[in-house]
């Protein structure tokens, strides 16, 4: 298991695409503890 802390003015979308993708290539599985608006909207 592996933690991620994302500061609030990090590139959102810039991390969700390579978490997507691995996620969609069946490399791991990922969930989100906590996402904000900015989050959510990326």
């Amino acid at each position: 298991m592996v933690a991620f802390n994302v500061p609030a003015n990090a590139d959102f979308s810039g991390i969700k695409k390579p978490l997507n993708r691995g996620k969609e290539e069946g490399r791991w599985h990922f969930e989100v503890a906590c996402g904000n608006d900015a989050w959510w909207s990326a």
